[in-house]
């Protein structure tokens, strides 16, 4: 993939970080938007019969969460800045990758 790169001597952020506040030679995404999944695929009424269709319910909206997650890791990227609030999920799996 072809990335739009601008290097930045130092970056000041004025709003308190989540999580990790400072980070040494950091290959940033930044991103103008929350850093969180905008709504979910489901928007109905379900029946969830046993604590397995439960455990399965998200499995498909994590993995797509995790996944770019991955991909900004393989792109090198080690710190993200957004102008939102970033999703518990999307936190998690940054904490899970070392982003």
């Amino acid at each position: 993939k072809q990335w739009n790169q601008r290097r930045v001597r130092k970056a000041v952020v004025s709003t308190q970080s989540t999580g990790i506040t400072s980070v040494a030679d950091a290959k940033l995404a930044v991103y103008s938007c929350p850093f969180d999944i905008g709504t979910t695929e489901t928007k109905g009424t379900i029946l969830i019969k046993n604590a397995e269709e439960l455990k399965n319910f998200s499995v498909d909206e994590e993995k797509l969460i995790e996944n770019q997650l991955k991909e900004l890791a393989d792109a090198g990227v080690n710190c993200v800045v957004s102008g939102g609030k970033v999703g518990d999920m999307e936190l998690h799996f940054a904490n899970k990758i070392n982003i």
